[in-house]
């Protein structure tokens, strides 16, 4: 959005790089068998997920995906402490 300040353009390129992501961290994963997918926040909540269906212990999934939460609410709360969009 700050490159074109425009935010139906910055809308577009977040909704393609959601759209994409998960299916390019898979791929990643399955041919370098580095865990790329796994230690993104989705990866720890399907994880957590799957746990969970399975009757295991889960909660040290949700720990890392509630540290992830904070991280990225941290992270934007200090990217865009005094910036504004005009929309």
């Amino acid at each position: 959005m700050y490159l074109t300040w425009n935010a139906s353009v910055g809308l577009v390129a977040g909704l393609i790089s959601i759209a994409f992501s998960k299916m390019i961290l898979d791929w990643l994963q399955s041919h370098t068998h580095l865990p790329f997918y796994d230690v993104t926040f989705m990866g720890q909540a399907d994880q957590a997920q799957r746990q969970f269906d399975a009757g295991n212990i889960w909660v040290h999934h949700l720990i890392f995906v509630l540290l992830w939460y904070v991280l990225i609410l941290a992270v934007s709360a200090l990217i865009f402490n005094r910036k504004e969009l005009e929309l």
